[in-house]
């Protein structure tokens, strides 16, 4: 009866050993054919965010749109080494508290964001491009556990903005959401 148990557990012992081995061959063939001819477009840093190669780049349709895209994507850019539009929202019908969504621009970036970079894209925004805190979400970029928000106001010579970014963790997406201008919360003080 000792000699069966023992040889069970030799057979269920090699089982398991085997399978094992071959996929750990199949696992280190793999990067060293990677590795040896990286195409464009392909992930190559441990940073890299694996939905910026997946997805498509939209070109802004609206005017406003169009010129929100021109004041944030450049600090995208340098942030976070590139970025992709990959949603654009126009005009939502007003909301309960009056509130009125102009547009919604969603970006991919291709390094992963983390917390800090909330901090960094705040400043960034309002250091290299101008733009000024609004009372909307307050002067500093306010934390949770799965995103960074933010708002800030910017006016160029076409007109004003007051945007809400969120630099959502769990998706690895950002969010910018301009506001009708004139609305009780920007005028907090």
């Amino acid at each position: 009866m000792r000699v069966i148990h023992i040889f069970g557990f030799l057979i269920i012992g090699f089982c398991l050993l085997c399978p094992a081995c071959s996929k750990q061959d199949e696992k280190k063939s793999v990067p060293a054919q990677k590795s040896a001819s990286p195409a464009a477009g392909t992930i190559q840093k441990i940073s890299d965010n694996p939905e910026f190669f997946t997805a498509k780049d939209l070109a802004p349709q609206a005017p406003n749109a169009k010129e929100l895209d021109g004041l944030i994507r450049p600090a995208l850019r340098k942030l976070f080494e590139d970025a992709k539009l990959v949603s654009e929202t126009g005009p939502q019908p007003p909301r309960m508290d009056g509130e009125v969504e102009e547009n919604k621009l969603v970006y991919v970036v291709r390094r992963l964001a983390d917390a800090k970079d909330g901090d960094a894209l705040h400043a960034a925004l309002r250091e290299q491009e101008g733009f000024s805190s609004s009372p909307r979400l307050g002067a500093k970029p306010v934390h949770a556990r799965t995103q960074v928000g933010m708002s800030l106001a910017k006016s160029t010579g076409r007109r004003g903005y007051s945007l809400v970014i969120t630099v959502n963790l769990s998706r690895q997406r950002i969010e910018v959401i301009s506001y009708k201008l004139g609305s009780k919360y920007d005028r907090l003080s």
